[in-house]
């Protein structure tokens, strides 16, 4: 998130690294949103 706020000012994401460190957390965001939830018991 911190990358996401830095590059609105810098645009350090033109750097292909950061952006794929970028998509990367994104990704796995995504990825845990949508796995399925244990139930407790």
């Amino acid at each position: 998130m911190a990358l996401a706020i830095h590059a609105t000012v810098d645009f350090n994401l033109q750097m292909p690294a950061y952006a794929a460190t970028f998509m990367l957390v994104l990704a796995l965001g995504f990825i845990s949103f949508y796995l399925p939830r244990r139930r407790g018991g």
